[in-house]
């Protein structure tokens, strides 16, 4: 073997060296964006599906304070959103009334979906559970000629 036969198969040895490290480099960077946009999509819809159970805190406290909530999960999650379920009864005398689900979607791309709650059915002259067709109580300012039901929103 001649010096240039030795020079051309100790380039391409480099030239392939080379290339499996670009390779490796491209493959790593990949995978840790790749881990990155996975962790951040996780903590983005948590908050999201936070931010939609503090919202059903609300609504229950302030709107129905005598219902009680017997379960709440998160239903289809995944890493851009879900849905937040609430099974709830109202307690008379000890004895358990079936009520109306809250559902709500949540996401972290598009935001929360401002009629999730909107589990009742409202006439002029009262509001009922949408399920159980029982009717609810509306508090409001006698003076006011149309009354309305406000939402969780407007109450913050």
């Amino acid at each position: 073997m001649n010096e240039g036969q030795q020079f051309e198969k100790l380039a391409r040895r480099v030239k392939w060296r080379r290339w499996l490290i670009t390779i490796g480099l491209i493959v790593a960077v990949v995978i840790g964006l790749g881990a990155a946009f996975i962790q951040m999509t996780r903590v983005k819809s948590q908050a999201a599906s936070d931010e939609a159970n503090r919202s059903f805190e609300l609504v229950n406290t302030v709107l129905s304070p005598n219902i009680q909530i017997s379960d709440q999960y998160l239903q289809n999650s995944d890493f851009f959103g879900g849905t937040l379920v609430s099974h709830r009864y109202k307690d008379i005398d000890g004895a358990r009334i079936a009520w109306s689900e809250n559902r709500a979607p949540y996401t972290w791309m598009l935001g929360s979906n401002a009629n999730a709650f909107n589990t009742t059915d409202t006439t002029t002259t009262a509001a009922y559970d949408r399920d159980t067709q029982q009717k609810i109580p509306l508090f409001y300012n006698v003076n006011v000629a149309k009354p309305e039901v406000k939402r969780a929103q407007e109450v913050r």
